[in-house]
């Protein structure tokens, strides 16, 4: 009366589809370029004493040439960096609140005073000035 249905299943070819992923990955590998981090030069000033590994996890602070500010790579005014200092620090609970303080030799005196000022404010406990080694054989000089 009724004839038996024979159930083949679902068959789906996955080798067009892999076909389709190569060739996107081919086209996102050779199209795509790759922006190069400018470097901000900073020239360091020089001082004796023991050399140490300075801590990759400290937010770094530069001080360049012509008052620029950069707080971890990014410009930041100086009279909104305690602002941007708290910022950081509640991303990061439970962490001690000290900075990498990196001096262009070329900046000045008022900055640094503004930024440390900055540092008070934010409750910043420890600052660590980073430098270059200087030579043995050079003096100390004024």
């Amino acid at each position: 009366m009724f004839s038996e249905r024979r159930d083949d299943g679902l068959k789906v070819d996955i080798a067009p589809l892999i076909d389709v992923v190569f060739l996107l990955l081919i086209f996102f590998t050779v199209t795509t370029t790759f922006e190069e981090q400018q470097a901000v030069e900073i020239e360091l000033p020089a001082a004796r004493g023991e050399a140490q590994q300075a801590d990759r996890d400290l937010p770094e602070l530069s001080m360049e040439r012509g008052g620029i500010l950069r707080l971890e790579g990014d410009v930041v005014d100086v009279e909104a960096l305690a602002a941007r200092l708290d910022e950081l620090f509640e991303g990061r609970p439970g962490r001690e609140r000290v900075v990498m303080v990196r001096g262009d030799r070329e900046a000045t005196w008022e900055l640094g005073l503004k930024v440390f000022s900055q540092l008070r404010e934010a409750n910043v406990t420890a600052a660590s000035a980073l430098t270059e080694p200087r030579p043995e054989d050079e003096e100390d000089g004024p």
